[in-house]
């Protein structure tokens, strides 16, 4: 399945596969909503599956928006099991 983001009452649903054949796609889609909007919320509820790699840019866009201070969420099925990452790799560090 293509990547694709669509937006429904201010959130933006992620539709496909977060992977390192459509990172580059998705991460370019929320940087754009981000300046657009000063703030995204990603609802992965339509999202098939998820690499490390997409596990990579969904932590790098969460570090942008903590840099800039700017709103970033994530919500729908496994949304925990991505904050519980970003928050054992920021522990870490």
């Amino acid at each position: 399945m293509i990547f694709n983001i669509k937006e429904a009452n201010g959130e933006f649903l992620a539709e496909g596969v977060i992977s390192k054949h459509t990172v580059d796609e998705f991460v370019t889609l929320c940087q754009n909503i981000i300046t657009k909007t000063g703030e995204l919320t990603i609802n992965i509820d339509g999202v098939t599956q998820i690499d490390r790699i997409g596990i990579e840019a969904i932590k790098a866009l969460y570090d942008q928006a903590i840099i800039k201070i700017t709103k970033f969420a994530i919500v729908g099925n496994g949304c925990k099991e991505i904050y519980d990452d970003i928050k054992a790799t920021t522990i870490a560090a």
